[in-house]
């Protein structure tokens, strides 16, 4: 397929052909985007089954992350907002300050540069 579009392209080197391949391979990858999470969740479930904490085959490898870097659990902060003004008014002065921030850098934003797209 991949040499079945890459030749339409050659042959015709128009805009028409160049978006019909274009439409044509993202529609291939958001396939396959599907088959490979099939594939992912099939591995995860199937390792978890069998008490597999890492596994490594001639074709890959496959295991679970381990995070280093902390996330805020915003359940628990709006939570604790709730319940403790000192922390509440340590939010509140953030937000004034990220908008005074923001209504600052306004006049210094510009636009990105446009881009040519296919849809």
């Amino acid at each position: 397929m991949i040499s079945q579009l890459t030749g339409k392209l050659a042959q015709h080197e128009n805009a028409e052909s160049a978006i019909d391949v274009y439409k044509t391979a993202n529609w291939v990858i958001s396939e396959l985007d599907e088959v490979k999470e099939a594939a992912l969740d099939l591995a995860q479930q199937d390792m978890q089954q069998r008490g597999l904490d890492a596994l490594r085959t001639p074709a890959g490898s496959a295991g679970w992350t381990e995070p280093k870097a902390k996330q805020l659990n915003e359940q628990a902060w709006t939570e604790a907002l709730a319940k403790d003004p000192h922390l509440m008014k340590i939010q509140r002065d953030f937000d004034v300050a990220k908008a005074t921030l923001e209504q600052a850098q306004e006049p210094f934003m510009d636009l990105p540069e446009a881009r040519f797209f296919i849809r």
